[in-house]
């Protein structure tokens, strides 16, 4: 074994207490072994000291582990000093302090019905409300090896607010709390909240011109025929639209219905004309084209219009009496769900769902009470015609062909 000093410890007779302080490779521990003595001097805590000075460790000393060693008289790799762990400095967080818009959401009455036009009213803010709390970046905490030497943390990064945003800004008083400049729509991104503002309008007509708006737009009234609006926000209109163009950034919300003129032929003026980047939702539809990337939700009936959504048409609420697909065209991604498809005059109703070739196992057109003759239903490139009267049932794939049976 060896000695203090690097010889080696005597075995046999009488000799002295020893010790050695051996230090990691990291330099983050050094353990000490103690050898008892043999009708000799026991080690002293001046030696152990002497020894540590000689191994280079002057920092993360455990006295307390070495008056242990001492006491028990012996000690193999005992950690008597330490380093310190560097602890990184953590990077800037940012909280949204704007409430969930849960009232924006359709909610489910006592009866299980869901009344897809009621929405409440549009989440707004008002200037000077919080609407975002930054905790800066921390330095964090340097460390230490036994050695003495510095272990420097990285700090965190200090992201500001986004430049980006609008409608928003710093609290002068409190450089980490962003406030509403004005009145608006909130929009709330990963670093900052913008405010897009919202415009009120009795009604869209002659007497307010055509609507081109950077933001949302909330309708009390009716559209009038031959108007257009543009929004890149949601547009909410309180009742009835015309023959319009409407065009929105976000959804749709038609609280009366959709009327247009004529028939859904594009080249017309006298049709409605909606396309939407969000979800579209109606009372009823009668001679318009609705598109929509998302879904198309319509209360009562849809008459002489063509619909086009990227995931589902679903015209009528569960045990509605109403849900009538009459005339036009409707093509979904997966899902169209009527309660009555064509009619008994056999009409010429044409439904379209899995026109993606990934969409087509899983796509369903489903009825609730009849399919009338003079109905064609397409799931991917495969055709069934209707040429009477069908009960309830679903359409759907299988082994490449449409079959029509029972949910």
């Amino acid at each position: 074994m060896e000695g203090p000093e690097g010889g080696e410890l005597p075995i046999g007779g009488r000799r002295n207490g020893a010790c050695r302080v051996t230090v990691a490779e990291d330099k983050r521990t050094a353990s000490l072994t103690l050898v008892p003595p043999c009708e000799g001097d026991p080690v002293t805590a001046a030696q152990i000291d002497a020894a540590l000075k000689a191994a280079g460790v002057v920092a993360g000393i455990l006295p307390g582990e070495i008056e242990a060693a001492l006491a028990e008289g012996s000690a193999v790799d005992r950690v008597v000093a330490r380093g310190q762990d560097v602890r990184d400095g953590e990077d800037a967080t940012f909280v949204s302090l704007v409430p969930e818009p849960e009232e924006r959401r359709p909610h489910e009455d006592e009866h299980g019905l869901i009344d897809y036009r009621d929405l409440g009213q549009m989440a707004a803010v008002r200037a000077g409300d919080p609407l975002m709390r930054r905790s800066p970046a921390t330095a964090g905490e340097n460390g230490y090896d036994v050695s003495g030497r510095v272990l420097k943390a990285k700090p965190g990064r200090n992201t500001p607010f986004s430049s980006l945003i609008k409608g928003a800004k710093v609290d002068p008083a409190d450089p980490d709390l962003l406030r509403a400049a004005i009145t608006g729509l909130p929009v709330v991104g990963p670093t900052g909240v913008s405010v897009e503002p919202v415009v009120v309008l009795p009604q869209v007509d002659t007497s307010s011109g055509h609507v081109d708006f950077d933001g949302s737009v909330n309708v009390q009234g009716d559209v009038g025929s031959g108007m257009r609006i543009r929004a890149t926000g949601d547009v909410v209109i309180g009742g009835s639209t015309g023959a319009a163009r409407i065009t929105a950034g976000g959804k749709v919300v038609v609280k009366g219905g959709v009327i247009g003129g004529g028939e859904p032929d594009e080249s017309a003026d006298d049709h409605a004309v909606i396309r939407c980047q969000g979800s579209f939702q109606a009372s009823f539809l009668e001679y318009a084209q609705i598109e929509s990337p998302s879904e198309i939700l319509i209360d009562d009936h849809c008459m002489h219009s063509t619909l086009i959504a990227g995931s589902r048409v679903v015209v009528g609420g569960t045990g509605s009496k109403a849900g009538h697909i009459r005339g036009g065209t409707v093509s979904a991604g997966t899902l169209v769900k009527a309660v009555t498809l064509g009619s008994p005059v056999g009409m010429k109703t044409i439904i379209r769902v899995g026109l993606d070739a990934t969409l087509e196992a899983g796509a369903r057109v489903v009825v609730d009470r009849q399919v009338h003759g003079g109905t064609e239903i397409h799931i991917g490139s495969r055709c069934w015609t209707s040429h009477d009267d069908h009960a309830n049932g679903v359409f759907r794939l299988h082994d490449g062909e449409i079959v029509f049976g029972a949910s």
